[in-house]
C-alpha cells in the first residue's frame, strides 16, 4: 500500500509507525494538534473518588504533576490504561471501548464519585451519562491546530501519494477536514480515511476520499489492524 499518514502527537505516532513498519508499511507523521497544558497543580481528588480518563494526554499530565500512584483510574481504552500502568499507577481499569462503555464501567464500580480529567474539547458528554451530581471536572489541556503540514507531506497530499489518512479522534478529524476545505488541490480520490469511530468520521463524510472506514474496535489496536488490513487486502 502507499504510505499511511499518522496524525497524532509525535510520541504516539512514532509508536504506531514502529508497529506498522513490522508489516512493511511506510508512514509519515503530521501531528494535527498541539497539546498545551493549562494547569500546574493537581485537581482536588478525594480519597473515595476515581479518576476518569478519555485521553492519554490528560493521563500524562496528572502523572507529571505527581498524582498518587494509588489513585483509582478508569480509562476509556486499553492504550491509555497501558500508559497509566507504565507510569506506575496500581489501580487501573479499562472500559475497552467507547465513552458509553466508560460510563457503564463507572456506574458499575464501587465508586460513587469521580473526577473527570480532560481536555477542553470532548466529543461526548461523559458527565451526563454518569450523573452531574457524581462527577467533578478538571480541564488540564487544550488541543490547538498545529498549522499547515511540512513541505514533504504537503507534496504527497497534492500528488495523492497517501494510501490512507488515520484520524484518531473527532477533533483530529475536524482539523483535517478544515485543511481539506482550505486545500482543494489535495488529491484524495485514491486515499482511504480511517477514523477511530463513527463519531470521529462525521467531519469526513464528503466526496474527497476514496472511502471512509472505521474499525470494529474503536481504539489504537483496532486502528492499526484496519491499516494493516488495508495494506494486505
Amino acid at each position: 500500500m502507499r504510505p499511511v499518514l499518522l496524525t497524532q502527537v509525535v510520541s504516539r505516532s512514532r509508536r504506531h509507525a514502529a508497529k506498522l513498519a513490522e508489516h512493511n508499511i511506510e508512514t509519515s507523521i503530521w501531528p494535527l494538534l498541539e497539546i498545551a497544558q493549562t494547569v500546574h497543580e493537581l485537581p482536588d481528588i478525594a480519597f473515595d473518588q476515581a479518576i476518569l480518563l478519555t485521553s492519554a494526554n490528560a493521563g500524562q499530565i496528572i502523572a507529571d504533576l505527581g498524582a498518587s500512584r494509588d489513585a483509582a483510574i478508569l480509562t476509556v481504552g486499553d492504550e491509555t490504561a497501558a500508559l497509566m500502568r507504565g507510569l506506575g499507577f496500581h489501580s487501573v481499569q479499562s472500559a475497552g471501548g467507547t465513552v458509553d462503555d466508560l460510563a457503564a464501567l463507572a456506574r458499575s464500580s464501587r465508586y460513587q464519585r469521580f473526577v473527570y480529567v480532560r481536555g477542553q474539547d470532548v466529543a461526548r458528554d461523559l458527565v451526563s451519562l454518569i450523573g452531574e451530581d457524581r462527577v467533578d471536572q478538571c480541564v488540564v489541556y487544550t488541543a490547538k491546530p498545529s498549522g499547515p503540514p511540512p513541505k514533504d507531506i504537503e507534496d504527497k497530499l497534492v500528488d495523492g501519494r497517501f494510501g490512507a489518512v488515520s484520524l484518531w479522534s473527532r477533533r483530529n478529524a475536524e482539523v483535517f477536514a478544515e485543511h481539506l476545505a482550505a486545500n482543494p488541490g489535495w488529491q484524495m480520490k485514491k486515499t482511504t480515511a480511517v477514523a477511530i469511530s463513527t463519531n470521529a468520521a462525521v467531519p469526513l463524510r464528503n466526496d474527497r476520499f476514496q472511502r471512509v472506514i472505521t474499525p470494529p474496535q474503536p481504539d489504537s489496536a483496532g486502528m492499526l489492524k484496519a491499516l494493516v488490513d488495508l495494506s494486505t487486502g
